[in-house]
């Protein structure tokens, strides 16, 4: 866990004529500067841009060990003239060659930028370095830092600017040294909104909520068309603008439900994403911290009667309608959820009970979640660009007959608790109970973490009858098994109903493992299914401030003879990976 600590205070204003080494010049007057903390910051000398110039590394470049940047507000919302502290954490990562660095201010909504040099915020237009350098910025080595305060009340730049109304960020770019290239990139999104919003209770009448304000749930759950266990639902749309932040009380266990028959319209963009959230401030949140979101639709599951009864008292779900729409989720961040209400009773980050193909489901990232990022329970709903970072059960969960659609899914286990990447059922109490779990789920990226202090969780565990078509996998680092099958129900299905091909398996304590690892070793290494053991050589999964699941150049996962139509293996196109456009976060706490 990172710390929030100030750290300790070095003087420094850098300027495009310094001299080499470590700098320590300090600025007096009343207009504080960028001098409180960059502690160790080294120059690049003459030399050291010689060598540069004869061989640039840029974000293409065949290493993986860049620099990865984290920049945090304390809060998402502010309040009149409430203002944001900003931190600064930063990793070299062993990058070997020198690097310049650019700080902004953008309005989010407009685009507009500020840029900001020695703790001054610039003219619209004019562009400069952090150290004041319009033209070749200062060449320095990439520096280490942990949580530096660069707005606040002990920042470097003093408190941090009062906006009016609308939508903020600031942003860090670590550039190579010409300033040409962005090497790595970190943002911290933000609102000024007039109020905070306390939902007084259920959503029964059509209504809109506008990103001039955050909206607060203090209820468990609020149902978006009205109580469906104690009542008579109507049908019920929630908009919700772009950019819109919407908290869950801690103490009212705050959750959303979409009752079936009403709909939900969270259709934000990469600038402007919707973002459900913890109530306690950066640095004190934690999984479970509120409830979560769920959508109940008439899309048919598989138990027994063809209903299901919801979690945390989300209610009734299922039904005959494989094409039901329950809304739109584009661009939707739900982090720090997960109420456990019991062993046997836990909310997941985004719950898709009996959820339709009519549903639009597009850019989500589910994280720090207490219970599973996302489950599927039965429905037909298709997904693309899922990120799961961090959630403390397993990160894709499906049953009750789940035959929908997933592309490009991105999972990183790093949780010490954290289970499988994939764990599937067809339905506990009917191993082949029809519709059968059949999703396709084509390009994922499953990364798990090897040294789970609790049991080991697996890549991906079929189980209890399900079926999956699956192409373009990477999964690696799981203290269990890569690739497990449990249940003769799942054995019998390997070859037809449960297939994978063009993936790669690799580094897991064991790669193969269940019932009979040898047989699932066989399946997997079938000549005809193109599959894979061996390093996918991505970037630096395993960077703990903010992991690049990238493949390299030279990885078998940009080789097209074995990527199939996909042209890629893993979930991250190589050209443009989804989950570093902006609108994500790393945060840990």
């Amino acid at each position: 866990m990172r710390r929030f600590a100030s750290l300790g205070v070095v003087c420094l204003l850098l300027s495009g004529t310094a001299a080499a080494g470590s700098l320590q010049r300090t600025v007096s007057g009343p207009q504080r500067s960028f001098v409180d903390g960059l502690r160790g910051l080294r120059m690049a000398s003459s030399a050291d841009l010689e060598k540069a110039a004869a061989k640039t590394l840029t974000l293409s470049a065949e290493t993986g060990h860049r620099p990865a940047v984290l920049l945090e507000t304390d809060y998402y919302v502010y309040e009149g003239s409430d203002t944001p502290t900003v931190r600064l954490s930063l990793d070299p990562n062993g990058y070997p060659m020198p690097v310049s660095l650019y700080f902004y201010w953008e309005n989010r909504a407009n685009g507009a930028r500020n840029y900001i040099a020695n703790g001054q915020v610039l003219a619209a237009g004019v562009v400069q370095d952090m150290f004041g350098n319009a033209g070749m910025p200062l060449a320095v080595w990439a520096p280490a830092f942990d949580n530096l305060e660069l707005y606040g009340t002990a920042g470097a730049y003093g408190e941090g600017p009062s906006n009016p109304t609308g939508m903020y960020q600031f942003v860090l770019e670590v550039r190579d040294y010409t300033g040409e290239s962005v090497l790595a990139r970190g943002n911290a999104m933000y609102a000024h909104v007039d109020d905070i919003v306390t939902v007084p209770g259920d959503i029964t009448t059509d209504t809109t909520w506008t990103n001039n304000n955050a909206y607060y749930l203090n209820k468990a759950p609020v149902y978006i068309g009205g109580d469906p266990i104690n009542g008579t639902p109507v049908p019920t749309t929630l908009t919700i603008q772009p950019g819109t932040f919407v908290y869950g009380s801690k103490a009212n266990q705050g959750t959303l439900v979409v009752v079936r028959d009403s709909k939900i319209i969270a259709n934000g963009t990469a600038m402007l994403p919707i973002v459900f959230t913890s109530e306690s401030v950066v640095g004190e949140r934690g999984p479970g911290d509120w409830g979560g979101l769920v959508l109940n639709g008439n899309a048919p599951i598989n138990v027994t009667g063809g209903e299901g009864d919801g979690e945390g008292n989300s209610g009734p779900y299922g039904g005959d309608d494989p094409n039901d729409s329950s809304g739109v989720l584009n661009y939707v961040r739900v982090e720090f959820a997960g109420i456990r209400f019991s062993e046997l009773n836990e909310l997941n980050g985004i719950a898709f009970q009996g959820v339709g193909a009519g549903t639009e489901c597009s850019n989500i990232e589910v994280l720090f979640n207490q219970d599973d990022g996302v489950e599927f329970f039965g429905g037909t709903v298709n997904c693309e660009n899922l990120f799961l970072y961090n959630n403390e059960d397993d990160s894709v969960d499906w049953t009750e007959g789940f035959r929908g659609y997933l592309r490009n899914v991105v999972v990183v286990q790093n949780q010490p608790d954290a289970d499988s990447g994939i764990e599937a059922d067809n339905w506990e109490n009917g191993f082949d109970n029809q519709p059968r779990s059949m999703p396709k789920i084509y390009n994922a990226t499953f990364i798990g973490n090897q040294q789970e202090s609790v049991a080991p969780g697996h890549g991906n565990r079929y189980r209890r009858g399900t079926g999956c078509i699956s192409r373009g996998f990477i999964i690696m680092n799981f203290g269990g098994a890569g690739i497990r099958v449990d249940d003769p129900e799942t054995y019998a299905l390997m070859g037809t109903e449960l297939v994978m091909s063009n993936s790669i398996v690799y580094d897991n304590a064991t790669n193969f493992g269940g019932t009979d690892p040898a047989a699932v070793q066989t399946w997997f290494e079938d000549p005809a299914a193109l599959n894979q053991v061996t390093d996918p050589m991505l970037a630096d999964p395993f960077n703990s401030l903010v992991p690049n699941v990238t493949p390299l150049p030279g990885s078998p996962a940009r080789d097209a003879s074995w990527a199939g139509t996909g042209g890629y293996i893993g979930g991250v196109d190589p050209n443009h990976p989804f989950i570093y456009d902006g609108w994500t976060i790393f945060s840990d706490n």
